[in-house]
């Protein structure tokens, strides 16, 4: 299949993070282990909240960032070694307190998804020790930022 068939699979993705599968992510099964995947997905978000930040100029307070509460993820196909991944990153869901970032991660070699991930995130006072409610405006910049993104890339 040709390279638009991944654009398709990303299309809805704003931010997109690739990836090199190496041989030392293949367990004894030669598969990649599940724990990669996670690290793909963290990846994917670092570079979605670090892309977010600086497009919007925004000044992180040093003592409120964000915590995973939970993460699913999703399997859908073995991968193994050599092949590349490209992980797409998008808000998926946001209420009051939390925000869910998907990661739709996509085999170059096999053209296709081979796995989902949802993390539901909070954002966290460390000094307090609690979560806090999202920032006025947030829901709305990101909406702004993810359009944006997308446009640019028609």
């Amino acid at each position: 299949m040709p390279e638009s068939s991944l654009t398709q699979l990303l299309q809805e993705f704003p931010v997109i993070t690739q990836r090199v599968v190496n041989w030392r992510d293949v367990d004894p099964a030669f598969h990649v282990s599940n724990t990669k995947y996670l690290e793909w997905a963290e990846m994917g978000r670092m570079d979605y909240l670090g892309t977010f930040y600086k497009e919007v100029s925004q000044e992180t307070q040093k003592t409120i960032g964000p915590v995973i509460a939970s993460i699913k993820i999703q399997y859908l196909h073995p991968l193994g070694f050599p092949d590349e991944v490209l992980v797409g990153t998008r808000m998926f869901e946001m209420g009051v307190y939390k925000y869910v970032l998907e990661a739709n991660i996509v085999s170059k070699k096999h053209q296709k998804t081979v796995a989902r991930a949802k993390a539901k995130m909070v954002l966290f006072d460390f000094v307090k020790g609690e979560k806090v409610k999202l920032p006025e405006g947030f829901q709305e910049a990101i909406r702004k930022f993810e359009a944006n993104i997308i446009a640019s890339k028609a």
